[in-house]
């Protein structure tokens, strides 16, 4: 092939590149290279930068890496080619990449050497992948998490989210770099125990982000009421943590809140958000610390009986999960002349134990009565108005008794909770552990 035609054949593939018909530029990179073997000295920085990227669009990433390794030690890259030698290093080692090791946090340096953070290079997404994998380990290594975030600089951080549809067709959002260091800073600090620093960030990232997606700002308001309880700042975490309870009912948050309360002493409030806990979505292995939590409240306020109740719970938990049961569980259920059944399965005691929780929650003082007046959402909602002609909001899933039974006219027994109108944006009152009379 002579000079000429290889100067044709390289431009073509390199025209071909630029209008990303990678696989035909690849069949003229192929029709050069086998006449030239020695192609990392031939080629222009200008050439190099296409062919690598070439060879990471068909697939070949790997080769891409070992073609600009080779390149790099004859010939000075230029910063184009230096970013797609990096982008070749992040498909290659960090892009899928599901735990941290030695060669990742390699690619992870060499990437953050050879370019510059900025809009066309994989700089920042390698240190955000680098600070998720080392945050979401096991062992959870937040300094060194922190020590990755320091090499970044926040104003170059793109600050657009990232929306495509998955092959179900259903709707996909990766939120914006900004988003996803806050969130992560936030998480290092508050479980390094740097509480102000933790709520510096939180605030900062209020004042520099307007538009969150994936729930991360109720995550941010849950990590500062968190930092707040840290602090000892009990009535500003119970404030905010009431809040999110109107948003979201989960079970982590009425234990938060039964752990600030039991501090204070206020042990008969806890023991109710440790009820609405337990009743609350989540799996009993992951409630753990919160039935222990409940067994010192009970002791507290002289429940034993009850106590002895969740202790059984407890060490079930931990006779499944393989792990040893605490003496102190064992000793207080002998006791009361009483012993941890074997034969005793964990859906058993949630079904002996939810009946309590509920009378913790709904006391029978507290109980309302009236009549369904509509349903609505072909019955899966309503509204029942109350004896005294106010009306309250309900959803099928509050109703703990024969759910066929509610009809319009119906006379029914509930209990009111706070919630939130989406549509109106306000906080309400609705009805809840409903029962047809």
């Amino acid at each position: 092939m002579g000079d000429q035609d290889i100067t044709r054949v390289l431009q073509e593939a390199v025209e071909l590149e630029k209008t990303q018909k990678y696989e035909e530029a690849m069949k003229k990179y192929h029709e050069y290279l086998s006449e030239n073997k020695e192609i990392e000295q031939m080629f222009s920085s200008f050439q190099a930068r296409s062919y690598g990227k070439v060879l990471r669009k068909t697939g070949q990433a790997s080769e891409a890496v070992a073609f600009f390794e080779s390149f790099e030690k004859n010939k000075d890259m230029d910063q184009y080619v230096r970013n797609e030698f990096a982008w070749s290093l992040y498909d290659v080692h960090i892009k899928s990449s599901e735990k941290v090791s030695n060669s990742i946090l390699s690619a992870a340096t060499k990437i953050i050497n050879i370019c510059e953070q900025g809009k066309y290079s994989p700089y920042s997404k390698a240190v955000l992948q680098i600070m998720k994998l080392l945050i979401t380990q096991p062992s959870g290594n937040f300094k060194q998490a922190l020590e990755w975030a320091d090499r970044l600089n926040i104003d170059l951080l793109n600050k657009e989210a990232y929306f495509w549809k998955a092959e179900d067709g259903t709707s996909k959002t990766v939120g914006s770099e900004l988003e996803r260091y806050y969130s992560m800073i936030v998480k290092c600090l508050y479980e390094l125990e740097q509480y102000q620093s933790c709520c510096n960030q939180i605030s900062e990232a209020f004042s520099v982000i307007t538009d969150f997606h994936n729930d991360r700002d109720f995550w941010l308001r849950w990590y500062r009421a968190k930092t707040l309880h840290g602090l000892n700042r009990f009535d500003e975490a119970i404030e905010i943590l009431n809040q999110l309870l109107l948003i979201k009912k989960d079970w982590f948050i009425y234990k938060e809140i039964a752990e600030i309360l039991f501090q204070q002493q206020q042990f008969e409030q806890s023991l109710l958000y440790c009820a609405s806990g337990a009743l609350a979505f989540g799996e009993p292995d992951k409630k753990i610390h919160m039935y222990e939590l409940m067994i010192k409240i009970l002791l507290k306020i002289e429940e034993k009986e009850a106590a002895i109740r969740h202790a059984k719970l407890v060490c079930i938990i931990y006779r499944d999960s393989g792990r040893v049961i605490k003496p102190e569980l064992i000793s207080l259920i002998e006791t009361a002349g009483d012993s941890l059944d074997e034969a005793s399965s964990l859906a058993s005691m949630i079904r002996e134990l939810k009946p309590l929780w509920s009378d913790y929650i709904y006391p029978k003082e507290n109980c309302k009565y009236g009549k369904v007046i509509k349903l609505i959402a072909e019955g899966r909602k309503g509204f029942i108005c109350q004896d005294n002609g106010e009306s309250f909001y309900f959803n099928v899933s509050s109703i703990v008794s024969d759910r066929n039974k509610i009809k319009e006219g119906v006379k029914v027994s509930f209990y009111l909770e706070p919630g939130f109108d989406r549509k109106k944006n306000i906080p309400v009152m609705n009805a809840v552990h409903i029962k047809v009379l």
